[in-house]
């Protein structure tokens, strides 16, 4: 097979495991409310589970980015693609809390593989990397709609159970074709180097490191408070349209507005990718993050109106979707192939780890404060992520960055 052919391969692969990355992360923010009823148990405790969920797909993002590292991404994404359908199956299939929070940590350890090993692949095979970057964005804002879109009206018209059981037969397909398919020598180990390799310049392998550390310090800093106010946003969006006016307590419609909102992240994602091949990429995150909080924010101020709620979630979905390959693409640029898994886990451990603790305070905070304070909390996250961005700008570096040719 071709260059050209393995790049559009891992791109096809890449695009269809980001998208189901999402909707197993988001598929039960429409359906909360009904898996609590049959649980027995009230919404802020089901919120814990999903919480559960998101802070293993963060924790799993570590081991995930080493073992890609040194295995390759083939055979990792082969186990995402796998161990996906098995978590949703025991989700779907759970009758107590127990096989429940099983099955929610698995789902949250197989999900946590794609980010820290897709992301790799694409940086290391795709010669366009943010354009691709870009592209793959876009499948992942298409997953976070998808969740919410379709596990609504299933539930609606079957059980919320058909919502988890439906994605696990989609993943177990795509795994076991992957399994039986190449995707080229960029899925395959990369040799071992330091931080200093490739680049160019005066400056020594330890000076070089000293300044690396302190960008990447900030940078994790701010992707770290995007993972809190992303997942505060995604997990009251649902609530907010059902108390905006709905003439409905169908979960379904208001499912289908939040899904529709989120969709438009995948305009945010495109332009954005296509910006970094073309610009720095640090300006860019600044500029994302700057219109992030007050977009936020206003989702919150909007419950009355349900016309003017959506155009503000589908802003507010478009601008917080941009900073994805904005910061894939930044991290790429500043470190070498060999460490790349390795830096993009640390990235996801932190966001979906400690961001993960969203879904949970946004269950909180609703509940003893009022939904508008969830967006008044995740705006106010996000105005600290602008000010750890504009610090990692403002970090003078002693080095261009490492010179690599994409695969």
């Amino acid at each position: 097979m071709s260059k050209s052919n393995y790049q559009l391969r891992i791109l096809i692969v890449t695009c269809v495991a980001h998208a189901l990355t999402h909707i197993f992360l988001t598929v039960f923010t429409p359906i909360g409310a009904l898996m609590a009823r049959d649980f027995e148990l009230e919404y802020d405790d089901m919120t814990f589970f999903f919480f559960l969920c998101t802070l293993f797909f963060g924790l799993g993002a570590l081991p995930s980015g080493f073992l890609s590292d040194r295995l390759g991404e083939w055979i990792l994404l082969v186990a995402f693609f796998v161990g996906c359908a098995i978590g949703a199956v025991i989700v779907g299939l759970a009758r107590d809390v127990w096989t429940l929070g099983a099955g929610f940590v698995l789902l949250g350890l197989a999900t946590s593989i794609f980010h820290p090993v897709g992301n790799a692949l694409i940086t290391k095979g795709i010669a366009a990397r943010g354009r691709a970057l870009g592209i793959n964005g876009i499948a992942g804002s298409v997953g976070t709609a998808l969740g919410p879109l379709v596990a609504g009206p299933v539930a609606d018209l079957t059980s919320w159970r058909w919502a988890f059981l439906g994605f696990a037969a989609v993943s177990l397909v795509i795994g076991v074709w992957l399994a039986r398919n190449d995707l080229g020598p960029a899925a395959r180990p990369v040799p071992r180097s330091g931080f200093a390799t490739g680049e160019r310049g005066s400056s020594t392998p330890r000076q070089v490191g000293a300044d690396r550390v302190a960008l990447f310090t900030f940078l994790l800093l701010a992707m770290t408070c995007g993972g809190v106010y992303f997942h505060l946003f995604n997990m009251a969006l649902p609530s907010q349209f059902s108390e905006a006016g709905i003439e409905t307590t169908r979960t379904g419609q208001s499912g289908v507005l939040a899904g529709i909102a989120l969709l438009f992240g995948a305009v945010g994602q495109m332009v954005a990718g296509s910006l970094c091949d073309r610009y720095d990429e640090r300006k860019l995150y600044v500029g994302a993050l700057l219109a992030i909080a007050p977009t936020i924010y206003l989702v919150g101020q909007l419950a009355p109106g349900t016309v003017g709620l959506l155009a503000a979630a589908s802003v507010a979905s478009m601008v917080m979707a941009t900073v994805q390959p904005i910061e894939n693409s930044v991290l790429a640029r500043f470190s070498p192939p060999a460490w790349r898994g390795r830096i993009f886990s640390l990235k996801f451990v932190l966001a979906f780890s400690v961001g993960a603790s969203g879904n949970w305070l946004a269950g909180v905070i609703a509940k003893h404060l009022g939904l508008p304070r969830v967006f008044e909390t995740a705006g106010a996250v996000a105005a600290l992520a602008l000010v750890c961005a504009i610090v990692a700008r403002l970090l003078p570096l002693r080095a261009p960055p490492p010179t690599e040719a994409p695969a």
